[in-house]
């Protein structure tokens, strides 16, 4: 082989370790995964303290909020509201369940009675920077209103921003906006926005069955892992 294509070929094998250095330090690092912790720690949670989804089942993320308010034409106010977020997935970026359990309880006015609507609800929990968005839809009938009225509200991509406090992890519905889809529509108004501040209450895990397996009372924190 003559010396001018032995160096043409050196150049060329430079130049593709040079693309090839230049493509790996210009890559996008992966996002970070996503899980849950016992203690409060919002990074690298110890393996010990992680809540982890038993083999086949899955795991229930409870939550708590006092006083969640419905204002529009409208006002509807409920002293408790209890959800449970259900996944069956961890350590993953986005972890996709459902909303299996939505209450309204306490004294509730105007309209004495909230129920929820088209249970179970598609959702997912994600990051955001430094936060966290619990996304999904819904919707709620209130009846024993005023003149014996009965009201819908029902909304899709409603979003709650999770942030993690020193009592445990928060997720907060502020005005989600639902649209009255049934009902008086002079009395209920169009639509209603839905504020609600939903503390983490427990961590249930779940057999393939969906039988309780084990019940964590007490707060809970979001942790990323990498």
């Amino acid at each position: 082989m003559k010396r001018t294509q032995k160096f043409g070929f050196a150049l060329l094998a430079m130049a593709v370790s040079m693309f090839a250095m230049t493509a790996v330090a210009s890559a996008t690092p992966e996002d970070p995964l996503i899980g849950l912790c016992k203690t409060n720690t919002p990074i690298l949670c110890a393996s010990g303290s992680l809540f982890h989804v038993p083999s086949g089942g899955s795991i229930g993320v409870l939550t708590e909020a006092k006083n969640p308010i419905l204002k529009g034409t409208l006002t509807e106010k409920c002293n408790t509201s209890l959800s449970q977020f259900k996944t069956s997935e961890e350590d993953k970026t986005v972890l996709n369940g459902q909303i299996t359990n939505l209450t309204f309880t306490g004294s509730c006015t105007p309209c004495s009675t909230v129920k929820t609507l088209g249970l179970p609800y598609t959702a997912k929990l994600s990051g955001s920077g430094e936060d966290y968005v619990l996304s999904s839809s819904g919707g709620a009938e209130l009846s024993g209103c005023t003149f014996g009225v009965t009201c819908k509200f029902e909304g899709t991509g409603v979003t709650l921003l999770g942030v993690n406090t020193a009592e445990g992890a928060e997720f907060k519905a502020e005005e989600e906006e639902l649209k009255q889809t049934g009902g008086n529509a002079f009395f209920c108004g169009s639509t209603g926005k839905w504020t609600a501040n939903y503390k983490v209450i427990g961590v249930d895990l779940y057999n393939s069955s969906g039988t309780l397996l084990e019940e964590h009372k007490g707060p809970a924190w979001i942790t990323l892992l990498k």
